[in-house]
């Protein structure tokens, strides 16, 4: 069924990746080839996807001066996505690939706790 949708296009290099895919029964790694192909090219475009999770709306102004200071410490473009947390008390937490920042006071809290308990 794949290589029939394949075959929709016209390149016969994606229906023979298709193709040694499904001989080698491999189709089910379509999803993370997806997801390696997605990452390697944000890194030949030196693009970054960032995920801001806060406690309180961002403002306009505030996602592009996080935007723009992201932009810079990290040396990408920067695609920001920004959603709500009221559960983090204040603050954010900043997300991309497998660098996480906690900036959040629950975040905070839970480190103080953590040393207490040591």
């Amino acid at each position: 069924m794949i290589l029939e949708v394949a075959e929709a296009g016209d390149s016969e290099q994606v229906r023979n990746f298709f193709a040694v895919l499904a001989e080698n029964g491999r189709l089910v790694l379509l999803t993370e080839i997806a997801a390696l192909f997605d990452t390697y090219w944000a890194n030949l475009k030196r693009t970054v996807d960032i995920e801001v999770t806060a406690a309180f709306e961002l403002t306009d102004e505030q996602q592009n001066k996080l935007a723009q200071a992201l932009s810079k410490k990290l040396e990408r473009q920067v695609s920001l996505v920004a959603s709500l947390d009221k559960s983090l008390i204040g603050g954010v937490i900043i997300r991309t690939g497998d660098m996480v920042i906690d900036a959040s006071v629950r975040g905070k809290l839970t480190k103080l706790a953590d040393a207490l308990g040591s």
